[in-house]
């Protein structure tokens, strides 16, 4: 007969039970997420909290639950109220309490201005164990589309909107039609209770279109406004772009993005300033832009309040190529190298008469096209508010590729370049990216931020927010990216060894 190891007997009684930290090795994560928090300071949270009525649970407790739970993938607080009944670690990290899902909620909801703060010290702490460093700091900033907690069945124009909110009246004009002929009836008091559930809904739904209609108004006029303030005409197509604008009825703050495989959807853009030594995620943020054009400056500088004025390189996607960006981030670092889209189109057959593939001359101030004839400079006149000058070419009528160069519909006997001001900068980023060195420093963008994202969305599966509203999911990306440091920083404490925390003492005033 097989003898096999059973251990103990299950519904042994033992005299001294063993303590919750006995059965956690030391190197575990929750161990040294609860040594993390009490390397910082918490009392600002503790203050929230009243002497007086029934004790709340403990802050301490409460972060280091969301923390553990953030950083394993387990976000709902219903999951993690069912961890604290099921899993080791969350018994060990609630000290044997069973907080329940609402508590851990309002915890969450509550606090996370403080949390944000509280992502800061993470990444000071970082700093400070060696694991990250400030001076000649290397950065890739990305930004990834996240789903916001609200249907894209919701997500409606003005005229969607009207229709919806006319529907609504209809029906709630029935529940009340109906109600007063069944009062009549003397009605059960159940089934009124359920109908007056029904109504109240519904007028609730009236409320929130009406409130989604009023702030989509207002958007369109501001884009309006936009326009116009920069000195840009409003044509026929931008005014049927601005007219189908629309708007998420569950939450009004998020907006209709792309993402990655192509499915339009209402999301959130949420940014990262990442370490490329350490990959510690440096500065967060998350906007309700669909596009990276305006976050590349705003993520410099995040970024330069945390870890000094002292940026060595920035790396970025083209995503965030612009003019204005390159002017910018030239001030703010030492060195860029911000993508090209048009990298391909170079010395490319298919492209050969792209307006990358004509050399301009400074210095003549001319353009010169891939069969060597040169493009004059005809005048210098503003588009969209933008200051650009026009280079026509006057050997076009001759030349045998005419028909392929010129494409254009307008039928324009010569070929035609628009060269905007300080277009010198693209040209310059663009030239250093095609460079050896230049290839291989921006190369090392991918292997630094996007694994991030990967790790985020793919193995803990945080593809959506939890909360509503702009504020509050900066807040919980805040805890997401804060959460995704700790861990970082408990596999480097783990290798290094448990006393490189215990003995660190950290001045908060290098902030």
């Amino acid at each position: 007969m097989t003898n096999f190891n059973k251990g103990e007997n299950r519904n042994q009684l033992l005299l001294l039970p063993p303590s919750i930290s006995q059965y956690i090795d030391d190197k575990h994560l929750a161990k040294i997420i609860l040594k993390i928090l009490d390397k910082l300071d918490l009392s600002e949270i503790e203050r929230t909290y009243s002497i007086i009525g029934r004790k709340a649970y403990c802050p301490k407790i409460m972060l280091s639950l969301l923390i553990y739970g953030y950083s394993t993938g387990t976000v709902s607080s219903r999951d993690i109220e069912l961890a604290c009944k099921e899993s080791l670690p969350c018994k060990f990290l609630s000290a044997g309490l069973t907080p329940s899902h609402k508590s851990i909620s309002e915890f969450r909801r509550l606090n996370l201005e403080i949390i944000r703060d509280k992502f800061k010290d993470v990444v000071l702490l970082a700093i400070k164990l060696g694991l990250a460093r400030l001076g000649k700091t290397k950065i890739s900033i990305d930004g990834t589309k996240i789903r916001a907690n609200a249907s894209s069945k919701n997500t409606k124009d003005v005229e969607g909107l009207l229709k919806l909110h006319s529907k609504i009246e209809k029906e709630v004009d029935k529940l009340l039609a109906e109600a007063e002929k069944m009062d009549n009836k003397e009605d059960l008091l159940e089934r009124a209770e359920k109908r007056n559930k029904k109504i109240k809904a519904a007028k609730n739904s009236l409320l929130s279109i009406e409130e989604a209609l009023q702030e989509l108004r207002a958007e369109k006029e501001a884009i309006k406004k936009n326009f116009l303030d920069r000195g840009k005409t409003i044509t026929k197509k931008i005014a049927q772009k601005i007219e189908k604008k629309k708007i998420n009825i569950t939450d009004i703050e998020a907006a209709f993005m792309k993402e990655r495989k192509g499915c339009t959807t209402t999301c959130y853009n949420a940014q990262a300033s990442v370490d490329e030594d350490s990959q510690i995620i440096l500065a967060v943020d998350v906007v309700n832009e669909p596009n990276d054009q305006n976050q590349l400056i705003n993520m410099v500088n995040r970024t330069k309040k945390i870890v000094g004025n002292s940026i060595s390189e920035v790396k970025a996607d083209s995503g965030y190529n612009s003019i204005k960006n390159l002017k910018g981030v030239s001030k703010l670092c030492d060195e860029y190298y911000i993508n090209d889209s048009n990298i391909n189109k170079i010395n490319n057959e298919k492209y050969k008469f792209n307006k990358v593939n004509f050399k301009y001359d400074k210095e003549e101030n001319i353009y010169i096209c891939p069969c060597g004839k040169k493009l004059y400079f005809e005048k210098e006149y503003k588009k969209d508010g933008t200051l650009v000058s026009a280079y026509r070419g006057k050997e076009c009528l001759t030349c045998p590729f005419r028909e392929e160069c010129i494409k254009s519909k307008s039928k324009s006997i010569c070929k035609t370049i628009i060269r905007q001001k300080d277009e010198d900068i693209i040209e310059e980023n663009r030239a250093k990216l095609m460079t050896e060195e230049g290839r291989k420093k921006y190369v090392k963008r991918m292997h630094t931020v996007e694994p991030i994202f990967g790790d985020i969305k793919h193995n803990k599966g945080f593809k959506q927010f939890l909360l509503r509203g702009l504020e509050k999911v900066k807040g919980e990306f805040s805890l997401l990216c804060m959460s995704y440091n700790i861990k970082k920083i408990a596999k480097f404490v783990k290798k290094k060894g448990l006393e490189i925390l215990e003995n660190l003492n950290l001045n908060w005033e290098m902030a």
